[in-house]
């Protein structure tokens, strides 16, 4: 099975073996490392998608948040609703201060749950953000 992206890594479609149309379907479970084949003057050239960052900086994440469509002010609000004081600050703390965020940081993968934002997504939100 092959999968079709963009330059940026977003999800256009998938052709199998079988079928050799291109089909968005929405029930694909993409791998986050996988190669993807590329038609260049009618050869196809496997390329690889980017490994996701370890790390992103606080503007460059804000920016790929708003990209996304994630309002800086939800990421506000789901702190607000935090009932632990001292969870609520550590985390305030982090995302008001921290320079880079870490993608293994077991505080950032517990906002982003909170925020309804999937791993895969989290990992797409971390390379091109990288890539600004």
């Amino acid at each position: 099975m092959y999968y079709r992206i963009d330059e940026k890594g977003f999800y256009l479609g998938v052709q199998s073996s079988e079928n050799q149309n291109w089909e968005f379907q929405t029930d694909v479970e993409m791998p986050t490392n996988f190669r993807v084949p590329k038609f260049d003057n009618g050869v196809w050239i496997d390329t690889y998608i980017p490994e996701v960052p370890p790390t992103i900086s606080q503007m460059n994440l804000r920016l790929q948040l708003i990209a996304e469509n994630i309002p800086i002010a939800s990421v506000y609000d789901t702190i607000e609703q935090i009932p632990d004081a001292i969870t609520k600050e550590t985390i305030y703390t982090k995302w008001e201060y921290a320079l880079i965020f870490e993608r293994a940081d077991q505080t950032l993968n517990q906002m982003a749950q909170m925020l309804n934002v999937s791993q895969e997504q989290l990992d797409r939100i971390f390379i091109n953000g990288n890539q600004n």
